[in-house]
């Protein structure tokens, strides 16, 4: 009973002097419990939503304001145009665009029949269609309001509502759910793996230190310990395009340049978390459990599995910060949309400072970590 006492004070002791892992071991987990827990929610709620009212009437606008007040849609455009919707839908902007068509007040008068357009951006099938679903009961509880047949009556239909699903007209969740997955294989092949060549290198083998007596620069050493999981993570990358295309049938409409130009500014990023990673780890376990709390992390903020419009203000602006959450968006849009630089310039800016800061920001720790 003796010996277990020591032995167990001999292991907090060892706990006590790894104090970066004490961070991440009790730390994180809070931080995670604390932010994920406001932040996951299965409800669907503000719906990006384009509105064009090209009849301006009393009716219509009336129709328009019970659209904008309630929290299940978020009206972030009122567009002038019927052509100016669809753009708005191609731009990632909204997921429902409503048009409301010229004569509607006049046709609601007359107890004729004015159809109303419904837009939807498939990308995300159960988003899309619950926009859609928003709209119609709103819709529904506006014509009963005016005693006017609804479109969900099952007599005589005062309003029509033609729905029209973009990008994903067969609405399969494969669309979905595959670029999601790819960014998932790229960014943990790319931080997991060099955070653990990094660690092994320094810690367990102690063969980084003589790398630096050689005749090669810190650059040549950092490059050359990064640049190999780079090309295997463009290798894991082509193989997926080829499963997607040949297994799931889901083409690139984008171009394919462009893609990988965007890619290699994703994991400049990822790479630098894996270095940053092996800076504040001594072990192969320890930077195993690091990266699986922040790739847990970053993916939960992204917008793979929750609409990132669910989010609350806080964790919302959070998720700015956030590498997966522009790489998703721009694999999604070159995907199914076919988006070239006009619409993905934002996502690449951001992917290029964030980049910039994480690499320069890896590479100063290390310098100082070695000494």
């Amino acid at each position: 009973m003796k010996a277990l006492k020591y032995l167990i004070r001999k292991e907090f002791i060892e706990i006590r002097r790894t104090r970066s892992m004490i961070a991440i071991t009790l730390g994180v987990p809070i931080i995670q419990l604390l932010i994920l827990g406001m932040a996951i929610t299965g409800d669907v709620v503000h719906v990006p939503t384009v509105i064009t009212d090209l009849d301006n009437s009393s009716a219509s606008r009336d129709l328009v304001s019970r659209l904008e007040h309630t929290r299940y849609l978020d009206v972030r455009r009122r567009a002038g145009d019927i052509r100016e919707a669809e753009p708005y839908l191609q731009r990632n902007d909204a997921i429902i665009a409503v048009t409301i068509p010229q004569g509607f007040g006049k046709d609601i008068i007359r107890r004729t029949s004015p159809a109303i357009q419904i837009l939807a951006d498939a990308q995300n099938t159960n988003v899309a269609l619950t926009g859609t679903g928003y709209v119609l009961r709103i819709l529904d509880s506006w014509a009963r309001s005016r005693g006017i047949p609804s479109p969900a009556s099952s007599a005589s239909r005062q309003i029509i509502c033609l729905s029209n699903v973009r990008y994903n007209p067969e609405l399969k969740s494969a669309p979905f759910m595959i670029p999601g997955i790819i960014v998932i294989l790229v960014s943990v092949i790319t931080v997991i793996m060099t955070a653990l060549a990094i660690v092994r290198e320094r810690g367990e083998r102690g063969t980084f230190e003589q790398l630096l007596v050689t005749p090669v620069t810190r650059i040549d050493i950092i490059l050359g310990k990064t640049i190999p999981f780079g090309i295997m993570g463009l290798i894991e990358l082509s193989i997926a395009l080829v499963v997607a295309k040949l297994v799931y049938h889901i083409p690139i409409a984008g171009s394919l340049p462009l893609f990988y130009g965007i890619t290699l500014l994703f994991m400049a990023t990822t790479l630098g978390i894996g270095i940053l990673i092996s800076t504040v780890t001594n072990t192969q376990q320890q930077a195993l459990f690091a990266a699986w709390f922040i790739l847990m992390f970053t993916l939960l903020l992204s917008g793979f599995f929750l609409p990132l419009e669910n989010m609350p203000d806080f964790i919302y602006t959070i998720t700015y910060l956030n590498p997966l959450r522009y790489y998703l968006t721009v694999v999604r849009e070159l995907f199914l949309k076919g988006s070239g630089i006009r619409e993905l310039w934002t996502q690449s800016l951001a992917l290029f400072i964030i980049a910039s800061v994480v690499l320069s920001a890896a590479v100063i720790r290390l310098n100082k970590r070695l000494g």
